[in-house]
């Protein structure tokens, strides 16, 4: 049975005038328009132009967008094709607040949460080979007898950075874990055996799971900045982290989802207009009008309020189904335009 909501119609935000949209990319974008620019400009490089491999595939993410319905409850949401690029920053900012939700939802029940941050003495060491040994003395500190018995586990995020006094890398790891008290002291005492010489570690409590949990998730997508980096630097960092885990979990963090679910529901989900056919009638339109105001107000949408039969594209779009695209709210983006 269709949801009444005549209010969709009547509201008075449906007589807002809007001016003439940008593309759902353009919109996602407005927050990161520095790393997105220089993500395309380091895909360039790597792959011999603007128009080929991931650069092309980092210009369309996002650029095909449709308004969708549940069949069920009338939530609307915009799904939209994604490249899912490491360095897209859309992308990123999009499993970065998934990762932040799920972190953060275990910090508040976890056992005495602690933040740690392991880190190694600079070197002129090619980084690659600098970032398979902070690997590899992290593996060993977890096996370490005394560390098992304070640590019980946890989420572990890697970071990376370029020294502005020495102009060398600074690669190191923060993890979130559960545990008893462990004094730094002796934490930098073991980090110093395990790594022949480093012992610059911190520890402490956690007393704000949602921030601590936001500042780390950044590292879960974006380890490195690429804004600030020269071509040179910026592609030594890339190939270096290239096909690399950036974040894991062990032990009692092993419950934690680092990668978002896809959660189309096949089948729940019709379209009812393109962003591009939509948006282009909100002023004329008053289903259009409609489905933009349910969007941005979790109003449920009424089944009958569609924009498609206008929409020629839409048909051949659908026989696809909705398995390659994602779903925004599921990410929890800002639904309102720049």
């Amino acid at each position: 049975m269709p949801i009444s909501h005549p209010s969709l119609l009547d509201n008075e935000e449906t007589s807002e005038q809007i001016d003439p949209q940008p593309t759902y990319a353009a919109i996602l974008r407005h927050s990161c328009e520095p790393q997105y620019a220089a993500a395309l400009r380091l895909y360039s490089i790597l792959d011999g132009g603007p128009e080929n491999g991931r650069a092309r595939r980092l210009s369309d993410c996002r650029q095909n967008a449709w308004f969708t319905r549940h069949v069920e409850s009338g939530e609307v949401r915009v799904a939209s094709s994604a490249c899912h690029l490491r360095w897209c920053p859309v992308c990123c900012n999009a499993r970065r607040n998934y990762v932040t939700h799920s972190v953060a939802e275990w910090l508040t029940e976890a056992d005495h949460p602690k933040l740690i941050t392991l880190t190694l003495r600079h070197t002129s060491a090619p980084l690659e080979h600098q970032i398979s040994h902070l690997y590899d003395f992290f593996r060993e500190l977890r096996r370490r007898k005394e560390f098992k018995a304070a640590v019980k586990g946890g989420v572990w995020f890697f970071q990376i950075k370029k020294s502005e006094k020495d102009g060398m890398w600074h690669p190191h790891i923060h993890a979130l874990v559960t545990g008893l008290y462990l004094p730094r002291r002796r934490l930098s005492h073991m980090w110093c055996e395990v790594t022949y010489g480093s012992m610059v570690t911190e520890i402490r409590s956690i007393h704000d799971p949602a921030k601590v949990a936001n500042d780390v998730a950044r590292y879960a997508t974006s380890p490195g900045s690429l804004v600030s980096l020269p071509p040179d630097d910026a592609i030594e960092m890339v190939e270096a982290l290239h096909g690399r885990r950036i974040c894991g979990t062990w032990g009692s963090g092993k419950g934690i989802s680092l990668r978002p679910k896809h959660e189309c529901e096949k089948g729940k989900w019709k379209s009812v207009g393109s962003w591009s056919v939509v948006m282009g009638l909100y002023n004329t339109s008053a289903d259009a009008r409609a489905i933009v105001l349910s969007w941005k107000t979790a109003i449920p949408l009424p089944a009958e309020i569609t924009c498609n039969k206008i929409d020629e594209a839409i048909d051949k779009m659908l026989t696809g189904g909705w398995d390659e695209y994602d779903f925004e709210s599921v990410y929890d983006h800002e639904r309102s335009p720049p």
